[in-house]
């Protein structure tokens, strides 16, 4: 029994990706995908729920959790780096950062090692993973926001040229 609570042989066997099928010849499907869509899953049933009742009593429990989370980087964070573009760029920044939070906090659950534990070493899952443990995640995500950024910046020096107020302080 004491050899299911030793370390794998193979220490990168956590945190790469396991393909689980095949579409085409080019698209693989895998662990690291599948908590992608778990993560983005909780997210959508998890948050609009929690932030459903705008009324103006004091939040408490996980909304308060939250609130103070997001507050904080509002204003601590993201408001010194962007400014007056801050609130434009919220709910794009909110949203990512919690993406994040929620796939690499999945990513902490032990799932497959207690799947290879209960089962007495019979059973070798692949099904956990985490979906930021992927370059092409992070680089996915990285060239969104680059995309958006310069979109968005490119829109406003549009909307300042046809107004006539470019370079205008």
């Amino acid at each position: 029994m004491l050899h299911l609570l030793l370390a794998s042989a193979d220490p990168t066997e956590h945190v790469v990706a396991h393909p689980w099928f095949r579409l085409g010849h080019w698209f693989v499907f895998n662990n690291q995908m599948f908590m992608a869509l778990f993560a983005a899953l909780l997210m959508v049933l998890i948050l609009p729920r929690l932030f459903k009742d705008a009324n103006g009593d004091a939040p408490s429990g996980a909304r308060n959790f939250f609130e103070a989370i997001l507050e904080f980087f509002r204003v601590e964070v993201f408001r010194p780096a962007l400014k007056e573009h801050t609130d434009r760029f919220l709910p794009l920044l909110w949203s990512l950062f919690l993406f994040i939070l929620f796939c690499n906090l999945l990513g902490q659950i032990p799932v497959d090692e207690i799947i290879h534990l209960v089962s007495g070493g019979h059973i070798v899952s692949h099904i956990w993973g985490t979906a930021t443990g992927n370059y092409l995640m992070t680089g996915a995500l990285a060239v969104m926001v680059f995309v958006v950024i310069h979109v968005s910046g490119v829109r406003q020096v549009a909307r300042s040229l046809m107004d006539g107020t470019y370079g205008h302080h």
